[in-house]
């Protein structure tokens, strides 16, 4: 079975929305929630992901055995999500040969020189019609 990784920290918010928005749109992928904390794992779970891991060791490991990834950009930005996000993860998710479907999050420190979605659900619309295009063997725009 394909692995799509949906990875958050925090309290999860993203994550959990994202895992119940891929359950809707994709129910043929299993779902593995990797928190960077308990709190932000269990809100995953809570939405629907089939496994669900917690920390840094857990991003490293999942990182390399799924076919897609989702999250929100810090991810692949060391000391993210309010430094809960090691140099170590964002590395492995940076250099996981999966494709990585990130929703745009405004922060001080990052910029994006491209309109963003009016809202998170926006966004994250944007994100499964790409997913799914790719899920289903289609082109998704580079």
């Amino acid at each position: 079975m394909k692995r799509i990784l949906v990875v958050d920290g925090m309290g999860g918010g993203m994550g959990k929305v994202l895992v119940a928005a891929i359950k809707e749109r994709i129910p043929d992928a299993e779902l593995v929630a990797c928190g960077t904390n308990a709190l932000a794992t269990q809100a995953m779970l809570k939405a629907g992901a089939q496994v669900a891991v917690t920390g840094e060791n857990a991003v490293l490991y999942q990182a390399a055995r799924c076919q897609a990834i989702c999250g929100p950009l810090g991810i692949v930005i060391p000391n993210a999500l309010q430094g809960e996000f090691s140099t170590r993860m964002a590395e492995a998710i940076a250099s996981a040969d999966a494709p990585k479907f990130l929703l745009p999050v405004r922060k001080r420190q990052i910029i994006l020189a491209v309109p963003e979605p009016a809202s998170v659900n926006e966004a994250v619309a944007l994100l499964l019609d790409q997913l799914e295009a790719f899920w289903r063997g289609n082109d998704v725009e580079e």
